[in-house]
């Protein structure tokens, strides 16, 4: 992978929780994944429909470095915005690349 085509900056969320004062969780997101290089491009219809996934909200793809430990229970946060990952691909199998479909999440 080129590293000229990693010109954005993301981070990786996961779900964890936290006490509240009653004793009670209250779901959070902590860092998984700080300040990593990706690539970031918008899919288009014509993208979503050879994948089958246009009745699927994936819009945007991420492409980064190699990490372990990514799944889809995560999230990306990239320029203030977050989304969901919806799967998380080994590019070749070679364990130098993820391709990470994903969504923008609601607010």
């Amino acid at each position: 992978m080129r590293a000229g085509r990693l010109n954005r900056r993301i981070s990786i969320r996961k779900s964890t929780s936290s006490p509240d004062s009653y004793g009670g969780q209250i779901p959070t997101w902590s860092t998984f994944l700080n300040d990593a290089w990706a690539q970031v491009r918008p899919l288009s219809m014509r993208e979503m429909w050879q994948a089958d996934q246009v009745s699927s909200p994936i819009d945007t793809e991420f492409l980064l470095r190699y990490a372990t430990g990514i799944t889809p229970s995560m999230i990306v946060v990239y320029d203030g915005k977050e989304y969901n990952i919806h799967s998380v691909i080994d590019v070749g199998d070679k364990h130098t690349e993820l391709r990470i479909l994903a969504s923008r999440r609601s607010t």
